[in-house]
């Protein structure tokens, strides 16, 4: 009992960085994965332009009022090059864009070379985009006067052309990329190797004082009793973190983890943080310096994390860094999770199980 009380008393000492990583990531989490408008679908951003039709013409009209519909005007005080300069710098317009006389002309005759003057800062993505959306107008209908049209026939083939539009959707072979659970669940293999690292291997590190474990060892008090004193708290304390995490996910989460997935994923959260407690307790005792013991939790927990599929998706990781990230209890923490949500969707209960024992075994 005497090393129960005293685990807790020496981790009162690392409370305040424990509840610092909890409140941070709930916040973040909870910005992240607050709702399932967490994850919107593609929208086009306009940008703000000032076009000049210098030419006057049906074509140049045409020109501007096409950027314009994907953009918005925005008029200047004056179009001369210092004027021009200040609104850049300012960021009051992102191009201004002057269509100079002989432009139809031009265009008829198939000169589309640099036939606009645009005014941008270059290597911006407004700059590319806005310069992509004349050129592309400029091209198609050019392609249309090449093939001898009317010019108000070829203008209308190039407007119906642009305004076809293309259905953007994400892929997802499941409801788990789409789940604020999931991506909620995702994060929690970061923040429970630093919550049990930072917690637990600083404890571990007292404990293993010399001078305290001699003075352990010529006592009466049973290395069993000592043993089991100091799995009870390393238990509790996992216990107790995630039962706060769970009763975060509730709050926003709650009829989503009232379910068969949802009692799997809290299973699966609770093996992590086995191996989460495991790894805390064999850097507390092979580690002695209590000062790196927080440049090992960040430096554990962001490789398991961008190498195991935490912060970046196993579908967008190399086959080589697969073949490590199988080394790494992070990736059948998320293996399991993925399938966890994929249950019915091709995903068995054995793939589960088996990402948790696989787990167990690390721990």
């Amino acid at each position: 009992m005497q090393v129960f009380k005293l685990f807790f008393k020496i981790l009162k000492s690392q409370l305040t960085q424990i509840i610092m990583y909890i409140v941070i990531f709930i916040i973040i989490a909870y910005i992240i994965a607050g709702s399932p408008s967490a994850m919107p679908g593609y929208s086009e951003q306009k940008q703000d332009i000032s076009v000049v039709d210098e030419d006057g013409t049906q074509t140049s009209g045409a020109l501007k009022d096409y950027l314009l519909s994907l953009n918005n005007q925005i008029e200047l005080d004056g179009y001369d090059f210092e004027t021009i300069q200040d609104e850049l710098y300012n960021r009051n317009t992102t191009n201004v864009i002057f269509i100079p006389k002989g432009f139809e002309e031009a265009v008829l005759a198939g000169n589309t070379e640099e036939i606009l003057d645009i005014y941008n800062i270059p290597g911006t993505m407004s700059a590319s985009i806005v310069t992509g959306q004349a050129d592309n107008f400029i091209n198609i209908l050019n392609s249309y006067n090449a093939s001898e049209m009317m010019l108000n026939d070829a203008l209308n083939k190039a407007k119906e052309t642009l305004n076809e539009k293309t259905d953007i959707s994400f892929l997802s072979d499941s409801g788990e990329a789409a789940s604020p659970l999931s991506i909620f669940l995702t994060y929690i293999a970061y923040v429970f190797i630093t919550i049990a690292v930072n917690g637990v291997s600083p404890v571990i590190q007292v404990f293993n004082k010399p001078a305290l474990r001699k003075r352990f060892n010529c006592s009466s008090y049973k290395m069993s009793r000592f043993n089991a004193g100091l799995i009870a708290g390393i238990t509790i304390f996992g216990i107790a973190v995630c039962a706060i995490f769970t009763t975060a996910a509730l709050f926003t989460h709650g009829s989503e983890l009232l379910s068969v997935k949802g009692l799997l994923s809290i299973l699966n959260m609770a093996v992590y943080m086995v191996v989460s407690l495991s790894i805390a307790y064999l850097i507390g005792s092979v580690s002695t310096n209590a000062n790196i013991v927080s440049m090992l939790s960040n430096l554990i927990g962001l490789g398991f994390s961008f190498l195991g599929g935490v912060f970046v998706p196993l579908e967008f990781l190399g086959d080589g860094i697969i073949k490590i990230a199988h080394f790494l209890p992070s990736y059948w923490y998320i293996i399991a999770k993925k399938s966890i949500f994929n249950l019915g969707n091709g995903s068995t209960y054995i793939e589960i199980m088996q990402g948790m024992g696989i787990m167990l075994a690390f721990a």
